[in-house]
């Protein structure tokens, strides 16, 4: 917050009340201060741009309304309140876990290398063959056989795909599919495709829940991973996911944490008994 704000309303606060209001808060409500790190944190919770002058003195006022409101809540003891007490106490907890979280991550930071070697190990997974290809999808296996047939007569595979393809999505554009790897294939036709030659397509028709296919292999390449900096801060996050899941660990490794045994339910009242073991007759 700016000077000249903080001076005009700590000098409206003054001609209002008529009371002083300390140094480190921005206004008091019947004696109770409204601090000015209190404000500091409803401002950051509120606005997540540069603000003006008359929107912070409008925050303020929605703030001095909490105040106001939280202690008419303590006057009509709604403190006592088993479920507030529970949110009240859940909320500070979360706050506390925050912070020593955010310690946490501040002493530990993710280091250049640690980002190098996450890319990586990353990066190696992400290499992996492309393909592009080009298919005839037909309903049956004897048009499939046809169509092979004709395909070493010579004929032109894309002008095939146009007048014989079912597939609306690639048969205007003479079957083409761009390029594509293996996990984004059903496993019949990724595996036909990989196991082709460049430029040759498939002499059987490949079985699939939509048809049949006769796949031509046009091209094929190793896909490279992202440059580093492209995904930097995706892997400084995931880093710092796994930091802070070892701390947690480590802090519930070192407490002593005892759960409440599950109780047994309650039989309702109305609930008809076992019937009774039949008695062994007497010898």
């Amino acid at each position: 917050m700016s000077r000249p704000l903080v001076a005009l309303l700590l000098a409206l606060s003054l001609v209002a009340c008529k009371d002083r209001v300390p140094d480190d808060a921005l206004a008091t409500v019947d004696g109770h201060q409204l601090r000015r790190a209190t404000f500091d944190s409803y401002l950051a919770r509120h606005s997540q741009e540069q603000i003006d002058e008359a929107q912070q003195a409008q925050l303020l006022d929605q703030a001095i309304n909490v105040q106001v409101l939280a202690q008419e809540a303590l006057r009509l003891k709604l403190d006592r309140d088993p479920k507030v007490a529970g949110d009240i106490e859940l909320q500070r907890q979360m706050r506390l876990a925050n912070a020593a979280i955010r310690q946490h991550l501040e002493a530990n930071p993710v280091t250049d290398a640690a980002l190098a070697a996450e890319y990586e190990t990353r990066a190696a997974k992400l290499r992996e063959p492309e393909y592009k290809a080009r298919h005839i999808l037909v309903p049956s296996e004897a048009e499939a056989r046809d169509v092979i047939r004709l395909l070493e007569r010579g004929s032109s595979f894309q002008r095939l795909a146009k007048a014989r393809s079912i597939d609306p999505g690639s048969a205007s554009q003479g079957g083409d599919l761009g390029w594509f790897t293996a996990g984004t294939m059903v496993a019949p036709f990724a595996q036909a495709a990989a196991a082709l030659d460049k430029g040759k397509f498939t002499k059987q028709a490949v079985r699939t829940q939509f048809g049949f296919h006769v796949i031509l292999l046009e091209d094929q390449r190793m896909r490279e991973a992202p440059p580093l900096e492209s995904i930097a801060e995706q892997l400084r996050g995931a880093l710092q996911e796994r930091t802070v899941e070892a701390y947690i660990n480590g802090l519930r490794g070192a407490a002593k944490i005892v759960k409440r045994e599950a109780e047994p339910a309650a039989v309702p009242a109305n609930a008809t008994a076992p019937p009774a073991a039949p008695a062994t007759a007497a010898g």
